[in-house]
């Protein structure tokens, strides 16, 4: 129950909770883990006050009727609980399926390449949110940073990096070698939108980016 067990972790997409998370990315599964903890408490208070109602009747049922009722109790809370994980699977396959390249959580560190070697600014670290179709045909890779970064870019504009949308420089391939590499570094290009990344879309417009650089990303 809420006030006793707290998760940690995201139980589709399996990125750290933060506040509003399942609202914004799994609105669904949001409204029916609510409707879930409900009938939760609700069942667990029937059960409790059940003795005190049917006290009268038990002293002259068969003997037979506690362990039936305790049976059914026992059934009933196991199908409540089991329809939870049921439908966490369900909403579970179907981010998947959305979100084929599968890497939700994985954990990143971008590198932004810079003239002088000696200053190449490292970005906090990242986990991937989500992967997103660009206009142009690419596919991009929608990171969050642990926290905001200020950096500048070519023309002295200085530009607060939060949201990212990262592409390989050799195609789709890459990408998917962060999965199974732990050391490999990988050249990209960097992209920072004009407005916030919608996780739950597909697409994304790398003409309405207002801050892209070259940098590196490998696993953290």
């Amino acid at each position: 129950m809420p006030g006793v067990y707290r998760e940690t972790t995201c139980a589709i997409c399996g990125v750290d909770l933060v506040p509003g998370h399942l609202r914004q990315l799994h609105p669904e599964y949001a409204r029916f883990r609510s409707r879930f903890w409900i009938l939760l408490v609700i069942y667990l208070v029937l059960l409790l006050a059940m003795p005190y109602v049917s006290t009268p009747l038990l002293t002259q049922a068969d003997p037979l009727f506690t362990p039936i009722f305790l049976l059914y109790a026992f059934v009933g809370l196991a199908g409540l609980v089991g329809s939870r994980f049921w439908v966490e699977k369900h909403y579970r396959d179907i981010w998947k399926q959305a979100h084929p390249i599968g890497r939700l959580g994985l954990r990143v560190q971008i590198t932004i390449e810079a003239a002088d070697a000696s200053n190449t600014p490292v970005l906090p670290f990242g986990t991937v949110m989500g992967r997103l179709k660009g206009t142009d045909r690419g596919v991009y890779l929608a990171i969050q940073l642990d926290k905001p970064i200020r950096v500048h870019d070519n023309f002295g504009e200085d530009w607060e990096l939060n949201e990212l949308a990262v592409r390989s420089r050799r195609g789709i391939r890459p990408l998917d070698d962060i999965i199974t590499s732990e050391q490999l570094t990988f050249p990209v290009r960097i992209l920072r939108p004009a407005i916030p990344l919608n996780f739950n879309g597909a697409s994304f417009d790398p003409s309405q980016a207002v801050y892209s650089a070259l940098g590196k990303i490998k696993r953290s």
